[in-house]
């Protein structure tokens, strides 16, 4: 499996940056068809078909972990840069 990781820090509150990502989460469900579950208060697991990943959150840190199958190898550095992208967008 190939990974992709990224940290950011953040300066948000628990519960907001909790909704900042429940509101990702949502999107990527309803355009990309993918399941998540919040598996603990600061812990967000998500898997479609071919990759899977976890999103944890503290009081100033974000880190989402991405495990891409192999159908998804090739399109490591895209997927990356859309997910640096968002990550900036809606976290920092």
């Amino acid at each position: 499996m190939s990974m992709i990781k990224i940290e950011r820090t953040h300066h948000l509150s628990i519960d907001e940056i909790r909704n900042r990502i429940e509101h990702i989460a949502v999107k990527l469900k309803d355009k990309l068809g993918v399941r998540y579950e919040w598996e603990s208060e600061r812990q967000l697991g998500f898997q479609k078909k071919g990759a899977n990943g976890t999103i944890c959150v503290t009081e100033n840190e974000f880190q989402l972990t991405v495990k891409l199958g192999l159908m998804y190898r090739v399109l490591k550095t895209q997927i990356q840069t859309e997910l640096e992208s968002a990550v900036d967008k809606h976290i920092t």
